[in-house]
């Protein structure tokens, strides 16, 4: 008779019981999101009260818990954590008074790094980052706790879901063998511009994946250098000190396709510090020959010849920073021999060590 009266008044309990809104979807295939199919998009297991909706995407930095590495109130990173979790796209609040009608009767709301529309309902979330996603980088999005649905009823943990980028490169193995690279950057737009970079690549035989590491070239002796058209890379030293120089640090992937060898670059940001330009969410793509290079020393050496493009330019620094509109230009990337080429330590910037040339690589395996 006990076990029935308890049953009973336990079954009476779970009716009345009200859930927070919880996760009911993520158009993800297996942990991957494919950027071709459209927007990342989650369904709730209920609307949602709009005011109580806050959001972010991060890197997904993590330590060896799991547990995302994002600084707190006193600006520390969690135990184990050896780089932030930056943010891509927010925080973003749901603010009513900072929001557009959508075609279908949704609301967008704008923050820092792009957006994300609500659907009429309340209940389906799609995110319009800026920037392209990196393929084989990981996030980690998280709606922060206090969502409410439209009972009133509210989470007191955050909702979090982990994913990676899926490429259209297939993974796979290479013989492309690590080196350095003399880089130059042919700006044609919005301003004619040429910029020069040692690279040093990295690979991951069985993935073909790419670590790069580069450095803002300078020549040694400007006064007998042409730096529109010397490309013997002994005349140039790395400069990667802020303020005269600058690095770039970037993941990407090299395959056989259709009869050759090409190499995709992952979204990056291509900063220069003489003059000062950045440009977040640069991709650049390129195929491999052997030919001579003009103005190096004599011999057919591997070159990557491609385009480079980014979704907007920004000139100046501080006060002075302005944007002048979507990027776009070329690039020739040719390999050194070993007396060409310049000191690993030379292209790395401060707090980085040659350790992470190599390590770790990205999600393929």
């Amino acid at each position: 008779m006990r076990a029935l009266l308890l049953a009973a008044l336990t079954a009476g309990c779970l009716a009345d019981y009200d859930p927070p809104p919880e996760l009911a979807s993520i158009n993800l295939e297996q942990g991957l999101f494919d950027p071709s199919r459209g927007p990342l998009k989650l369904a709730l297991s209920e609307p949602v009260r709009l005011g109580t909706l806050n959001l972010a995407l991060y890197l997904g930095r993590t330590n060896i818990e799991a547990v995302l590495c994002v600084k707190d109130d006193g600006g520390q990173l969690p135990p184990g954590c050896a780089e932030e979790a930056a943010p891509i796209l927010g925080p973003c609040a749901a603010n009513l008074r900072a929001s557009e009608v959508t075609s279908d009767g949704g609301l967008r709301f704008t923050c820092p790094g792009g957006g994300f529309t609500v659907d009429a309902n309340n209940a389906v979330l799609s995110l319009e980052p800026s920037l392209p996603l990196a393929p084989f980088e990981r996030y980690a999005l998280v709606l922060a706790p206090g969502l409410e649905d439209s009972a009133g009823r509210s989470r007191k943990t955050p909702l979090r879901v982990n994913f990676g980028v899926k490429s259209q490169i297939p993974c796979g193995p290479t013989d492309f063998q690590p080196g350095f690279f003399f880089t130059v950057f042919d700006i044609e737009s919005p301003i004619a511009s040429q910029f020069h970079f040692f690279f040093r690549i990295e690979v991951k035989a069985t993935t073909g994946e790419l670590n790069i590491f580069g450095a803002d070239a300078d020549p040694i002796d400007p006064a007998m250098t042409d730096q529109k058209i010397d490309r013997d890379a002994r005349r140039w030293r790395a400069d990667p000190m802020p303020g005269t120089g600058t690095t770039v640090e970037a993941r990407g992937i090299v395959a056989d396709v259709d009869g050759g060898r090409v190499m995709a670059v992952f979204p990056f940001t291509l900063d220069v510090a003489v003059p000062r330009v950045e440009a977040p969410g640069a991709e650049l793509s390129g195929r491999f020959s052997m030919i001579e290079v003009p103005n190096a020393p004599a011999g057919p050496r591997e070159v990557i010849a491609g385009r480079l493009s980014a979704p907007n330019v920004f000139l100046g620094a501080g006060a002075e920073r302005a944007a002048v509109g979507p990027g776009r230009g070329t690039a020739t990337i040719f390999r050194l021999r070993d007396d060409e080429a310049p000191p690993l330590a030379s292209l790395l910037r401060a707090g980085r060590s040659i350790a992470d040339v190599t390590a770790p690589f990205g999600e393929c395996e």
